[in-house]
């Protein structure tokens, strides 16, 4: 008897969590259909930085010195956005977690909103 109470019980904490996996992805969907435009800040983020990037081969190809990332004030201004808004929506999820390390600020912003 004390079995078939386990496989009871382990089928429906897998029932449970498959429930829940279909629960998230409807919530994803209907987030990505609600705010079409949430990714912009990603998008910003990943352009500037592949901008950089090109921008460092390109000199670096053309010997001429690179900058620091202190020393470019336009990138040091973005990524204090990206902190300010990151650190204000970490702060209504009340979470302690380091979001400059975070890979994808949409989830973060997703959290704040639910």
């Amino acid at each position: 008897m004390g079995h078939q109470a386990v496989d009871s019980l382990t089928n429906l904490f897998t029932k449970a969590t498959h429930d829940l996996a279909v629960v998230q992805h409807r919530l994803e969907r209907e987030f990505q259909q609600t705010y079409p435009d949430n990714d912009l800040i990603d998008k910003a983020q990943r352009t500037l930085v592949g901008n950089r990037k090109m921008i460092h081969k390109m000199q670096a190809s053309a010997q001429i010195s690179l900058k620091d990332d202190s020393d470019d004030t336009a990138y040091a201004n973005f990524n204090q956005i990206i902190d300010e808004w990151a650190a204000q929506v970490q702060s209504r999820v009340g979470g302690e977690k380091d979001v400059s390390n975070s890979e994808d600020i949409n989830k973060l912003l997703f959290s704040a909103i639910i």
